[in-house]
């Protein structure tokens, strides 16, 4: 499906009304971009006129959609609304400036959402990536290694919960081995996160 066309409505088309909770659906996959880690996305789940709301045209086409999507922001409190509106053969993007109505519901929304998945609030989330995208400087090899890998789930560095050393993952597996470290590394282990020096079977 190729991206053929932008399209911008920075305000709601006159008469379309506000959302409302009823309207709306927040799914609870959301996203953390690795390299904008202060921003939250999420799909949204539309139940009303979209054809009115954001001025696209569907009715010509036989099968024809519009995915609503929003980045938050919750360190600064900006909220950013895009849509695709998609047809078997197009894509075409759009902006959308919420209401002051329109973005507080969102944002409550958003919060709800991951109270229920995660019991913490939009910035917890965001300050938990914060932490685990630092570099520690690994006191073994000297080396500076993010804590997260480029994956975003991958562990590369940690701080020895016995003596306060950071150490990377090369330096443990080089000392005790890959299979070690992944046992050590399972939450379900009970043991205790140590460097290559302290760890003990």
């Amino acid at each position: 499906m190729g991206l053929n066309k932008t399209i911008q409505a920075h305000e709601a088309v006159s008469g379309a009304a506000n959302w409302t909770k009823d309207n709306l659906v927040i799914d609870p996959d959301y996203e953390i971009d690795n390299k904008k880690i202060d921003w939250i996305n999420v799909s949204i789940e539309v139940w009303f006129d979209a054809d009115a709301k954001f001025g696209v045209k569907s009715l010509p086409y036989d099968e024809s959609w519009v995915n609503l999507y929003a980045d938050y922001n919750p360190i600064t409190d900006e909220l950013k609304i895009w849509y695709t509106f998609n047809t078997d053969d197009t894509c075409e993007l759009g902006v959308y400036e919420p209401s002051e109505e329109e973005k507080a519901l969102v944002i409550e929304m958003i919060s709800a959402m991951l109270f229920k998945e995660e019991s913490c609030s939009p910035r917890d989330v965001v300050e938990q990536r914060r932490e685990e995208q630092r570099i520690l400087t690994c006191d073994f090899c000297g080396s500076e290694v993010q804590r997260l890998g480029n994956d975003g789930e991958t562990y590369m560095s940690w701080e020895c919960e016995l003596c306060d050393k950071c150490f990377c993952r090369s330096c443990f597996v080089a000392q005790h081995g890959s299979e070690l470290l992944e046992i050590m590394t399972d939450m379900t282990s009970g043991w205790n996160m140590a460097c290559p020096d302290c760890f003990e079977i």
